[in-house]
């Protein structure tokens, strides 16, 4: 009993000494920023360190998206070390590394989607002197809850107590508002209809949502960064590796238009970002739906979307359950013509299912969607690959 007490006491302090170093670590770093929301947050990240480190400050920023990234005080960047699954006890680790490289700004992702890791991620870890929430969208919904406002109360288990909040968020704004009085949190609400101008948005060299780079810019604004100044910064920054783009490429004899939502996993945003898109309405989609094993509430989300009037020249399913998810579609009306479906697949045979999903047409659309961790990853990239007219991989 004696020894239980002794190693119980131990134990406490050991915890105390290491929670009070941890104290001292974020004493060091005088901003510290924590972006939460269902989608853009590694985006949001990058554009804020770019505007940040743009002002003179040494910032170090880390996202956890498509490739973990830490993002060091001159833009560069390098993966985040792990030993094993990611762990909440990076964050701490993260305040660490930044401290000790000097840095007078963090910009950091939230790593976490259990509502009490989530509050661990804030409150324990990061302290945040600014809190970001991008959005609210119904994703994970076997972890957050299943209506956008339950996970709107997940997403606010990162409001920094007496500190402020910027977020785009305006369907459920009401829910952060009053979680947000709870705590002393302020918000700071970012209308990005009138807040970025056609003009400015034409200045990034690739596609970039205009709400993500208002809410970048309010932040920088907030710190004392002149506008002009971080919009330069944000354009030139590089973008995460799982960002939306769109890819066209002379492919076998027609022009390929592959749309990356590959790591655009809630239907809602998918259908916001096609809905942008004016010239898909010349002709119906290739829609390519990668699915995972432990993702199982997000295929039937998918599932939902295919089978409800979205149009569709063909669906090809790559991936567990694909056959599942396969014959459901035929249950509710889809043709059988219209479905490729294949539990397992390389590299090269996926290619050849899009190839010839995109038979007979001079411009063929491929929208991807669903994950991109894997397959999907592999994908994208050599599909980028085909840019420059690089010979096919495989035999359509």
């Amino acid at each position: 009993m004696l020894f239980l007490t002794l190693l119980l006491g131990g134990l406490l302090i050991l915890g105390w000494i290491e929670h009070r170093a941890h104290q001292r670590e974020l004493a060091r770093l005088r901003v510290r920023i924590h972006v939460n929301g269902t989608r853009g947050k590694s985006t949001v990240t990058r554009l804020i360190a770019a505007g940040l480190r743009a002002s003179g400050l040494r910032v170090v920023a880390k996202t956890t998206g498509t490739e973990p990234r830490l993002i060091m005080q001159d833009g560069a960047e390098r993966p985040v070390p792990r030993r094993g699954l990611p762990s909440i006890a990076e964050q701490a680790w993260f305040v660490r590394f930044a401290s000790r490289h000097k840095a007078d700004a963090v910009v950091v992702e939230c790593m976490v989607v259990r509502p009490d890791l989530q509050w661990v991620s804030e409150h324990r870890m990061i302290h945040a002197t600014i809190g970001v929430l991008t959005n609210v969208r119904l994703d994970h919904s076997e972890v957050m809850g299943g209506s956008v406002e339950e996970v709107a109360h997940c997403l606010c288990n990162t409001l920094p107590k007496n500190a402020m909040l910027v977020t785009a968020e305006q369907d459920c704004l009401s829910i952060i508002q009053e979680r947000a009085r709870r705590v002393g949190c302020s918000i700071v609400s970012v209308n990005t209809t009138d807040t970025v101008s056609n003009e400015e948005m034409a200045g990034f060299p690739r596609h970039e949502f205009r709400e993500n780079v208002a809410l970048a810019l309010e932040v920088c604004r907030l710190l004392g960064v002149p506008r002009a100044l971080a919009l330069e910064a944000m354009q030139k920054m590089q973008p995460d590796p799982g960002a939306f783009e769109v890819i066209r490429a002379d492919w076998n004899g027609f022009r390929l238009n592959f749309v990356n939502l590959l790591a655009c996993n809630d239907v809602q945003s998918v259908i916001r970002i096609l809905e942008g898109q004016s010239w898909l309405k010349d002709g119906d989609p290739v829609f390519l739906l990668c699915l995972r094993r432990d993702r199982a509430a997000r295929s039937a989300d998918f599932l939902d979307y295919l089978s409800s009037g979205a149009r569709f020249r063909k669906a090809v399913l790559l991936g567990p359950g694909a056959r599942v998810v396969s014959r459901r579609l035929l249950r509710r009306g889809i043709p059988r013509q219209s479905i490729v479906a294949r539990e397992r697949v390389t590299l090269p045979q996926a290619l050849t299912l899009v190839g010839s999903a995109c038979e007979e047409q001079e411009e063929a659309t491929v929208v991807g969607m669903g994950n991109i961790v894997g397959l999907g990853a592999e994908l994208a990239e050599a599909l980028r690959g085909l840019r420059k007219e690089a010979p096919c991989p495989t035999r359509f």
